[in-house]
């Protein structure tokens, strides 16, 4: 049952496949190189035709307007976003099929990414639990590359530098929103202003 397994060296196939297995840290790095590569077109995409929009705009009427041309690009904006969006998709659920197939589970578990809170058990169960050692159904172990690695401890350090500065941000945000007045103090205090008028 080994033998097909054993004529294919780990790195022969491609991370683009289906076919095979990931390890825990070439997930985390191709998702994380993955999602900083999409975010990165994307908002500098929105930046760029937020202001082809105002530049055509200036240029078509003489004032910030919102001229047929800059909704024609607009929509153009929208469908190209939408295909890097599909892509992305695309791309992650092969990873995500590859580090199943590390765990010797099938692919279609991957449909367990769509159910709301089961997808967000299921993302630490992928990125956490460890692969099979050597051999299973699905092949040999790919074995991780030192940029992999690498990469790996960047996002990781990232992921917790950013969760802390959102606790930060979050915690601050609460603190000013007691520090506002309530609506029916705000009532009270109308009230009292048209009494004393």
């Amino acid at each position: 049952m080994d033998a097909p397994f054993n004529s294919s060296s780990p790195q022969s196939n491609s991370i683009f496949s289906a076919q095979g297995r990931i390890g825990r840290m070439t997930y985390f790095s191709w998702l994380f190189v993955l999602n900083f590569v999409t975010n990165s077109i994307i908002y500098t995409a929105l930046f760029t035709s937020g202001l082809m929009v105002a530049l055509a705009s200036v240029l078509y009427t003489g004032q910030i307007s919102s001229p047929q041309s800059s909704t024609t690009f607009l929509v153009f904006i929208i469908i190209v976003l939408l295909a890097i969006y599909c892509v992305t998709f695309y791309l992650s659920i092969i990873f995500t099929i590859r580090r199943l197939h590390d765990r010797n589970h099938s692919g279609w578990a991957s449909l367990l990414l769509f159910f709301p809170l089961v997808n967000f058990i299921f993302a630490f169960y992928l990125y956490f639990a460890k692969g099979d050692e050597g051999v299973n159904q699905f092949g040999v172990q790919r074995i991780t590359q030192g940029w992999e690695k690498v990469v790996t401890w960047i996002g990781i350090v990232f992921s917790v530098i950013l969760t802390l500065l959102m606790a930060v941000f979050i915690s601050m945000a609460i603190k000013n929103n007691q520090d506002l007045p309530t609506v029916s103090q705000i009532e009270q205090t109308t009230i009292a202003s048209e009494v004393t008028q």
